[in-house]
This record gives C-alpha cells, sequence and structure tokens, in this order.
C-alpha cells in the first residue's frame, strides 16, 4: 500500500471514529474522550474541548496514519468558539502559566494491556506506576462530570467549555499547578503555546500496582507524531512522512539481512 493510500486509509478511519455523542466519555467507561485542556494558573481559568475520538478510536487507524494531518480551528468552529474567546478574555498566553495539553484515559480491567492513557508529553519521565496511573485518571472524572455541564457538551456532538473554580476547573481537578496528571509520576504533560509535544501511551503490564507502565511513545512509533496549537488557536495532530534516506536505510538493512538469510541457507 502506498503512502497516499495509507494517508486515506487513515484519514477514513480517523473521520468515521469520531464520537456522535454530546458529553464527553469518562475513562471508567473503558476509553474516555480525547480532550485538549487549555490552562492559565495566574489568571485562574480553563477550557476544555472535545476532540470527538476517544481512548481507542484515537489509537487505531496510527497504525497506517502516516502522512496524516488533523486539525481543530478553536476559533473558528462554532462549539468551540464560545470556550475559546471565553478563555481568551482572561488567559495570558505569553505567560509561563498558561499551557495546554491533551488526554485520554483507560480505568476499565486490570490485567495487561487494559488500563491506559494518552498524554501529551513535555519533559521529565514518562515512567509511572499503575497506582498513580488509576490515581490520575481516576481523579479525571470529576473534572469531566463538571464539565460536561457547561458549555455546549450537552448540545454538540463535540462542544467544549470553560470555568474559573471548582472541579471543572483544570488546576482544581485535572492538572494542578505541577503540569501532570492530578500531580501523579513525573511526567510533565502541559507546555507553553505555539509549541509542539510528542505524545505517550501509558498501559498497564499486569496486575502489580507498583509496577511501571509500558510506554510507547507516538513520536518513535508513528513517524515522529506530534500535536501543537499555536496562539491563534489551532491545533494540530501530524504524523509526517519519513524522509527518503530513512526509507533508503530501511531497505538497505532489509537487504543486508536477506543476504544473510541466502547465505546461511547456502551453508
Amino acid at each position: 500500500m502506498n503512502f497516499k493510500l495509507k494517508a486515506a486509509v487513515a484519514a477514513v478511519a480517523m473521520v468515521a471514529s469520531m464520537s456522535a455523542s454530546a458529553a464527553m466519555t469518562n475513562s471508567a467507561s473503558g476509553a474516555s474522550s480525547l480532550i485538549l485542556t487549555v490552562l492559565d494558573n495566574t489568571n485562574n481559568i480553563s477550557a476544555t474541548f472535545d476532540l470527538g475520538f476517544d481512548y481507542n478510536t484515537f489509537q487505531a487507524p496510527l497504525v497506517t496514519g502516516l502522512g496524516y494531518t488533523q486539525t481543530w480551528d478553536l476559533a473558528g468552529n462554532a462549539d468551540y468558539a464560545a470556550a475559546w474567546s471565553s478563555f481568551l478574555s482572561v488567559a495570558n498566553l505569553n505567560s509561563t502559566a498558561t499551557n495546554w495539553g491533551v488526554f485520554a484515559g483507560d480505568t476499565s480491567g486490570s490485567g495487561a494491556g487494559s488500563r491506559g492513557l494518552i498524554t501529551t508529553f513535555a519533559s521529565g519521565s514518562a515512567l509511572m506506576t499503575q497506582s498513580q496511573l488509576n490515581t490520575g485518571v481516576s481523579n479525571l472524572e470529576n473534572y469531566f462530570a463538571a464539565n460536561n455541564a457547561l458549555g455546549t457538551h450537552t448540545t454538540a456532538a463535540n462542544g467544549a467549555s470553560s470555568a474559573i473554580s471548582g472541579q471543572a476547573f483544570a488546576e482544581s481537578a485535572a492538572y494542578g499547578t505541577g503540569k501532570k496528571i492530578n500531580n501523579q509520576g513525573n511526567l510533565i504533560a502541559l507546555k507553553g503555546f505555539d509549541t509542539t509535544m510528542d505524545i505517550v501511551n501509558l498501559k498497564y503490564v499486569g496486575t502489580n500496582l507498583l509496577a511501571n507502565n509500558s510506554v510507547t511513545t507516538y513520536g518513535n512509533q508513528y513517524g515522529n507524531a506530534t500535536f501543537g496549537l499555536t496562539s491563534a488557536g489551532v491545533l494540530t495532530y501530524t504524523a509526517p512522512v519519513p524522509e527518503a534516506d530513512t526509507y533508503a536505510m530501511l531497505l538497505a538493512g532489509l537487504g543486508l539481512m536477506g543476504f544473510i538469510a541466502r547465505r546461511r541457507t547456502a551453508a
């Protein structure tokens, strides 16, 4: 399958996987909605945007997603615009206290490969124990529920909301002041505007809650895939096609392996 066809397949799969329901789905259901959070810890305002995918559907098309780009326009989308405008009216986008991040989680099941989270990854260590993952993801249930009662979440397929206090405010129930998922582990999940971040997927490796989760870095597995958010309110997911020299090296490696295999067979 050529790369243009792969990109087309991925695009169709991603569009088809977008949620048709209104309220955001919690992780206790098995796959929470994929959300964007923007947060100003100094001026005390946050906004939450339902991106139209969930923990499972965002992962599924990525295997064939090289060359794929998905864009969300927070200012231009009628269902997002009010929350984005509300955030801009209070927040200072040039402040180091103003950040953004993407998240989805799963708190169902208990065996290997079950519970997990997807998050943007700014810095620190992606290692997190299964107990920390449980705490971090479970605490976001209150955040999802509180925001579902606000903004356009009850009326739009993929809505948005803003908040200045309470459980709907991201500092209170989602990221705290440390830019971590409920201050769990050492993974910094938020970053300032006009930047890009890598993406990681953490999953259970078993039933030992003290064990670290497995870590898949999208930047390594899916062609340097990243999320980026501009100060104009444009969020972009990109999985670029690798450079030609990367494929040349891959083909050369495969050729060498074939040569070695033939020599062994001849011997």
